[in-house]
């Protein structure tokens, strides 16, 4: 795999219940893009709303549901 991109950072996603919706905004009002796997491993820009984190992939997460690896 190639490495993330400068200024970027990997994490994996760590929801309690199987997995986790990634939203079109940081915030569930901006409406579900997808789900992702409890395990999976994102990429996040760095950036941060509130409680929640963009991903490179596209979309933002609640950061709790993040670690570090």
């Amino acid at each position: 795999t190639n490495p993330p991109p400068s200024g970027t950072s990997q994490r994996r996603v760590v929801a309690a219940d199987g997995s986790t919706t990634v939203f079109k905004g940081p915030g569930a009002e901006f409406g579900e893009a997808r789900s992702v796997p409890n395990g999976s491993i994102v990429t996040i820009t760095g950036r941060t709303s509130g409680n929640w984190t963009e991903l490179v992939e596209g979309g933002w997460i609640f950061s709790f549901e993040l670690e570090p690896i």
